[in-house]
């Protein structure tokens, strides 16, 4: 993005898409950066799995120096190959509580 931009605009990080074990919107601003790792086991009917989310959201001129990162990480299990998907997630930073989502992945 460049310039002024709206605020239906914004990147918002946090939440299952982004940084699961963050409250949604627990960071937005003009610019972003994001990396997840997931790691599964087993056949695509049923996988179980771990993962870590890390990510940050902010004003364009911070984006070099942003702080400490919104992180998070958990375990959960997909269901047909990704159709239906349970997580557990811990948040690190900044909030610390869990959260568990069921999440349908269905394209219609």
């Amino acid at each position: 993005s460049t310039g002024e931009v709206p605020v239906q605009r914004l990147w918002y990080l946090g939440g299952v898409h982004t940084i699961r074990g963050q409250p949604i919107a627990a960071a937005r601003g003009d610019a972003f950066w994001l990396g997840r790792a997931d790691l599964g086991f087993g056949a695509a009917g049923l996988r179980p799995g771990v993962f870590y989310d890390l990510g940050w959201a902010g004003e364009r001129a911070d984006w070099r120096t942003p702080g400490r990162p919104l992180s998070g990480a958990g375990v959960g299990v997909s269901f047909l190959d990704g159709l239906i998907r349970l997580d557990v997630a811990k948040g690190l930073r900044p909030s610390r509580g869990w959260r568990t989502d069921l999440t349908l992945e269905a394209r219609f």
